[in-house]
């Protein structure tokens, strides 16, 4: 399956290709916002509140177009004395870093749930999958107040059309792009990279991606 953990918990991912809009301080960069990770003060923390503009974010590009399946957070454990996290959360994408897409679900829900404690992970299957390069995780709260996180992104590199023969079955949504649609089709649905979603019912397509390498 396209699972494979794509390398911020093991710095396959390098410090370079991690930046965020603000840090709390240098022991709460970018760079310290890996899963499992205690460096530094314990995890990626924001300068300020995100509520209630929810603007600040965490960007990891994974230098080359990637299929992205799941993604995991946690909140700052830091040995037991952190206390922030992040409940809910939201992902922008993008191929070029120019234009970026909000991740939506299948009904069109941006806002996804993520933790409620300092230490456990929360893997999150996602719904039509990101086809991107670049992933901004953007937490957010209900009220004033601090969060940080530690992520990890899962996947495996996007192959294009050729990513393999069909298999089992998934829902998706229909993906489509502007202005000018690329599209890989198999029956009932169609799907198109870094595209927006619209709901559909009816639209599935089979992935084996069982020959595809990380």
């Amino acid at each position: 399956k396209c699972r494979y953990a794509l390398g911020m918990q093991d710095g396959t991912i390098s410090d370079e290709n991690l930046s965020a809009s603000s840090a709390w301080s240098d022991s709460t960069a970018a760079k310290h916002s890996r899963l499992e990770s205690s460096e530094g003060d314990g995890a990626w923390c924001p300068a300020g509140p995100v509520y209630p503009n929810d603007a600040e974010y965490l960007e990891i590009d994974l230098s080359q177009l990637h299929f992205l399946t799941l993604v995991g957070t946690q909140g700052r454990h830091a040995g037991g004395h952190g206390k922030e996290f992040a409940r809910t959360y939201r992902l922008h994408y993008s191929r070029d870093r120019h234009r970026w897409l909000a991740w939506r679900d299948r009904w069109g829900n941006e806002v996804i749930s993520g933790n409620d404690n300092t230490n456990e992970v929360v893997l999150k299957d996602l719904g039509p999958p990101i086809i991107a390069r670049y992933v901004r995780f953007y937490p957010r709260a209900d009220r004033v107040m601090s969060v940080c996180l530690r992520v990890e992104l899962y996947g495996c590199v996007w192959r294009g059309c050729s990513m393999g023969a069909w298999g089992s079955q998934m829902g998706w949504s229909v993906w489509t792009t502007s202005p000018r649609p690329r599209s890989c089709e198999s029956g009932l649905g169609t799907t198109t990279w870094d595209g927006e979603t619209t709901p559909s019912s009816t639209a599935t397509w089979r992935w084996n991606l069982n020959s595809i390498t990380s």
